[in-house]
């Protein structure tokens, strides 16, 4: 990173027949389960025919003995018989089981995994196992006619809990404030009202971004109000985020982030830590969210948005709740309880049970004189009155028994909301008026052997886990869990979502790309200048930091909730109105805008520059960006540096990273004869080369881009300076050129040389690979491995003709047609440190790409691709995309990989935005490709080279190296606004969040990790990491950095240190685990 001087989302689901191939499969391999150990069933020996008959009594026994073994071996011994379902709330220590003995000892292993977890079901599976025939259920389109015999609660009473919430999009078809001044400040005052007004009503309410806006604007008293609501369990926070975030774009950095910025502010606010998670509506669902969950201590989950025909394959079987556990988890550790509902989508009709025509009859809402749509089906509700109530309870309990009879317990949670729904006290009224008066005649008949009253989702998590507690629901030979006994355990995500026929959820993986990469670069902009403010408020005093970077902190929690609100399963996704997007895009530029000011200012201050107390929030800086953008939507363009004769003009390069990094950097300069020093006055070799441009009539710009190797330490500075005039040091060498091109003559800039390509391929190549690409085309060919075999990777661009899709949906005509042809420019530079090829293909945009003959379903088969994706062959070669923002991706063929780049959209798709996607913008996408070949002998350590670089003009904050196998996913001042308050005994005011990555020894070559010293097989000890700076205090704690009960986390913790020691930490690969800790000057 240079720095230069100088409304509702569905319809009604209909029938269909017909189905593409196969979904594509998850990223984790399928794996056979390992056998379990298991204690033995003793066996009946035979009788010996000729037994005297005086021995039949002892035979009886025998058999009588036996067989009460065998029972309880299988159903365990039974508990005491009580009524556990209006007792009280659980303490939370007793919520987590200890996990049960691994399978291996992971405090032991090496960077490496090899071992998969023990899990009853995989989604991939899943997956192919189900024909996905779309068969119609009746009443229950997507299922089956569901029946029930009655008896089935007689032993345990069915539990019903309705859960009353109101889904709040920040953003969607309005803007955040808009819906907030709209809906949400109203649907939050109804709520304080109306269950002020009853002790027995509840209410759950997830974003966290609308109650911090209500909270503002709210009254003290309001806000004692909701407080003490949240307290005494009627109101619940569930998920607590900044937004519900998106699962299939959001990286994991960001998503963090969002999570943790919304606890905290509830935790700081109300007092309270959410427990439960509520996503009812992210298009698909991640397992890495539920490792994250986990890890910030949270117990639930519950999800919606799954492929419809898995839904019906898990209820078939009962499988709709089970612990989800990490593919790599072998001890059970991230093992998190989840609820999938079963139905088409989360509102009342397809919530109270699987007939929906029913159900819609219970949502009062949708009464005459309300502004709800009425029923479709026809029939509307009714209010409940004493002569309908046996009727009206009659008709609701039986949805209720049906949907029971999908779950394995007799516990029922019925959620009763939609979007931004109790909005007026009016609606809560009829709601909660009708649904109590039905819970009175319920609850007063005994022989219906139910019970139903409204509840949180807490409530019900505490009430099923007690009943699992009671009765065990395990089946034979399965795994399970040691978290909650009687559940199967999963591993695998859940995409690509299918809520009806073949209407795939794959398009959003693209929509609006652009904006996708700009939520990456705020994202690494705001890591770098959380490391920043960290190290400033390290090295200062508290009276120090008053001035300067503490009065910047405002803009700091700005800028990491302008990231957390594009987290939102409608910003990063792309599925929002045009001006919604350009909301989201103008709060995410003036947050880039803000973060490399301050940036700026801190590296004058980090590099002696000058003294923190002589900066302020308002001051200029010495230094800027070399990447701008001049508004939301446009291109990053480089700022030239304007080097004038006999001036020198200075660089700082800064790298985030926890490695050393040794690389070429690039900046662009305005003339050609320049110079490049270290901060030493060392010369360093340099390479110039033309700016090209994205404009097919005007390829140059007549600017230059330099070229140098730098070092720069790990989370540190490096200064340069680029010269022009009487230095000692050679000019930069200028690169040579060759083109192939339709234009004649062709425009070669000076001061370089020009020269025709006269073959069909060229070449670029260094010490280890060459590159060939055609020079017809200009796509890349093949890639030949220096001491490798060769690998053909023949690129083409191609289009999809896809008029059914819209921003969620991607239902192609056909396959892709390819639209380069012959012709266009090519240009190659070559140098001292970089071969470049510029390929500007020639389009066949009048060329149809409709195939009107076939239809392909080619949508379920495109994946979400945040960051990477790689394809391997059967000898072990792989091919890796990495990424700078997420896109999609497909393997439609052995050996092809399908990364879309873009969509233009003219039509809807009816799921509720009501336009296409037609507001493309240029931009710049990023690949990095990786060829592998296995090399499974080869030693996967790195190697014992240690890299010196000179410390004057520099930062280099780190004292020794961190193992190459760790990687610092933020360091961060959480609370930067209350730094100078006074520190409590006990706390800590630094985090540190780090990731240890897992190897695969197959594919780690020794040189690429050659900085490297060491992997994190031992203990590190984090007090003496810093150079200048002691660290204390350090403890571990949640990803939300709310927590430090271990236990309730998760983490495999090893025994802490018995000499005394601190700061020692252990982290198992694949883990990401925090830390607090307090940094303080050396004395």
């Amino acid at each position: 990173m240079p720095f230069i001087g100088g409304n509702t989302r569905r319809s009604p689901p209909g029938s269909g027949s017909g189905w593409g191939q196969t979904l594509l499969p998850t990223t984790s391999s399928s794996k056979s389960k390992l056998p379990i150990n298991r204690k033995p069933r003793k066996q009946r020996t035979a009788l010996i025919n000729f037994l005297f008959t005086n021995f039949l009594l002892i035979a009886l026994l025998v058999f009588s003995l036996l067989f009460l073994l065998l029972t309880l071996f299988h159903f365990g011994v039974p508990k005491p018989i009580s009524s556990r379902f209006l007792s009280s709330s659980s303490s939370r220590s007793n919520r987590f089981a200890k996990p049960r003995k691994s399978i291996i000892n992971r405090r032991h292993v090496n960077s490496s995994l090899s071992v998969a977890a023990v899990v009853d079901i995989t989604t991939k599976d899943l997956y192919d196992r189900i024909e996905f025939k779309d068969v119609d259920g009746g009443p229950w389109k997507q299922g089956w006619q569901v029946t029930y015999r009655g008896d089935e609660w007689e032993r345990e009473k069915l539990k019903i809990f309705v859960v009353p919430h109101s889904h709040n999009d920040p953003g969607w078809k309005l803007t955040v404030e808009e819906y907030y001044q709209l809906q949400s400040r109203h649907i939050l005052d109804t709520i304080v009202e109306t269950l002020s007004k009853d002790s027995r009503r509840k209410f759950i309410w997830e974003e966290m971004s609308y109650l911090e806006r209500w909270w503002r604007d709210a009254s003290p008293s309001k806000q004692e109000a909701l407080s003490s609501l949240v307290k005494n369990g009627q109101l619940e926070i569930v998920g607590g985020g900044w937004v519900m975030n998106d699962e299939a774009n959001s990286h994991y950095f960001a998503i963090i982030e969002q999570i943790a910025e919304g606890n905290m502010w509830l935790n700081d606010t109300i007092g309270v830590i959410p427990k439960n998670s509520w996503a009812i509506d992210p298009f698909g669902y991640s397992s890495t969210m539920a490792y994250l969950l986990r890890r910030m201590g949270f117990e639930n989950m519950l999800i919606q948005r799954t492929h419809y025909e898995l839904k019906k394959e898990l209820a078939l079987h009962k499988n709709l709740e089970y612990i989800w556990r990490q593919s790599w988890d072998t001890m059970e550790t991230t093992d998190i309880f989840v609820h999938m509902r079963p139905f088409y989508s989360y509102d009342i009709p397809h919530t109270c049970g699987p007939e929906p025509a029913i159900c819609c009859q219970f949502d009062f809402a949708r009464k005459r004189g309300f502004k709800y749509e009425l029923c479709p089906w026809g029939k509307h509700p009714v209010e409940t009155t004493q002569d309908n109530v046996q009727e009206r309870a009659s008709k609701l309990l039986d949805q209720y028994r049906k949907k029971s009879t999908l779950y394995r317990t007799n516990t029922l949670l019925i959620p009763l909301g939609d979007d931004f729904r109790y909005i007026s006290m009016d609606e809560a009224e009829a709601q909660f008026r009708n649904y109590q008066m039905l819970f009175d005649h319920i609850n007063s008949d005994p022989s219906l052997n139910a019970e139903a009253k409204f509840g949180t989702l807490e409530d019900y998590f505490r009430t099923l886990r007690e009943e699992a507690d009671r009765v065990n629901y395990s089946l034979p030979g399965e795994v399970g869990s040691g978290q909650v006994v009687g559940f199967p355990s999963l591993s695998g995500d859940f995409f690509t979502y299918a809520d009806r026929q073949q209407d795939y959820w794959s398009g959003y993986y693209v929509s609006r790309p652009f904006f996708k990469a700009v939520d990456r670069v705020l994202e690494h902009t705001l890591r770098g200048a959380e490391i920043m403010m960290s190290f400033l408020l390290g090295y200062c005093h508290r009276v120090q930091c008053e001035k300067f970077p503490t009065s910047f902190a405002y803009k700091l929690t700005a800028a990491r909730r302008n990231l957390a609100l594009f987290q939102h399963h409608d910003g990063v996704t792309g599925t929002a109105k045009d001006h919604v997007v350009q909301d989201y895009g103008s709060r995410m530029h003036t947050s880039l805008q803000d973060l490399q000011i301050f940036m700026s200012k801190a590296i004058e201050v980090l590099l002696g520059i000058r003294h923190e107390k002589e900066k302020s929030d308002q001051s200029p800086s010495l230094f800027e960006a070399e990447q701008v953008r001049s508004k939301y939507d446009a291109q990053p363009v480089h700022k030239p540096i304007a080097a004038r004769e006999g001036h020198l003009h200075t660089v700082i390069l800064f790298n985030p990273s926890e490695q050393t990094r040794e690389e070429v950097v690039t900046v662009v300069v305005n003339r050609a004869e320049i110079s490049v020093l270290d901060s030493n006055w060392t010369c360093v070799p340099s390479q110039i080369s033309p700016e090209v441009q994205h404009d097919k009539t005007k390829l140059f710009t007549g600017r230059h881009r330099l070229y140098w190797k730098a070092s720069i330490p790990a989370l540190g500075l490096r200064t340069y300076y680029i010269a022009n005039g009487n230095v000692e040091c050679e000019k930069a060498t200028q690169s040579k050129l060759k083109y192939a091109s339709e234009l004649d003559p062709f425009p070669c800039p000076s001061p370089y040389s020009c020269s025709k390509l006269d073959s069909d391929v060229t070449e670029i190549r260094n010490e280890h690979q060459t590159l060939v690409f055609d020079v017809k085309n200009g796509l890349l060919q093949k890639i030949v491995h220096r001491n490798g075999p060769e690998t053909v990777v023949r690129e083409e661009i191609g289009m999809y003709s896809s008029p059914d899709s819209g921003a969620y949906l991607f239902k192609p005509n056909g396959e892709a047609q390819p639209i380069v042809k012959s012709g266009g420019h090519l240009v190659t530079s070559e140098g001292l440190l970089v071969q470049e090829v510029f390929s500007y293909p020639k389009t066949r945009w009048e060329k149809s790409p409709i195939s009107h003959s076939t239809r392909l379903y080619t949508g379920g088969n495109y994946y979400p691709m945040p960051s990477l994706a790689f394809i391997q062959g059967s000898s072990g070669q792989r091919f890796s995309v990495h990424s700078r923002q997420s896109l999609g991706v497909a393997s439609l063929e052995d050996g092809w990989l399908e990364i879309m780049l873009d969509r233009r959209l003219v039509r809807d798709d009816g799921r509720g935005l009501g336009q296409g996607v037609m507001d493309n913008r240029p931009m710049t996408v990023v690949f990095h490709l990786l060829v592998d070949s296995n090399i499974s002998q080869a030693d996967s350590k790195p190697q014992d080279i240690s890299v010196r670089v000179p410390q004057y003009g520099s930062f280099a904050p780190l004292a020794k190296p961190l193992p190459c196998d760790f990687h610092i996913v933020n360091f961060k001042v959480p609370r930067p606004s209350k730094y100078s308050q006074p520190l409590e005994e006990d706390n800590s005011r630094f985090a540190l969040i780090i990731n240890r990555r897992a190897y695969d020894k197959a594919y780690c070559h020794k040189g690429r990790r050659a900085n490297c010293t060491s992997v994190a097989d031992e203990p590190v000890n984090f007090s003496d990491l810093f150079k200048d700076l002691a660290a204390t205090k350090v403890k571990p704690t949640s990803l939300n950095l709310l927590q430090e009960d271990m236990e309730i986390l998760g983490y495999d913790e090893q025994e802490p240190p018995r000499d005394g020691s601190q700061g020692r930490v252990s982290i198992s690969p694949m883990e990401i685990r925090a830390y607090k800790l307090e940094l303080r000057p050396h004395k």
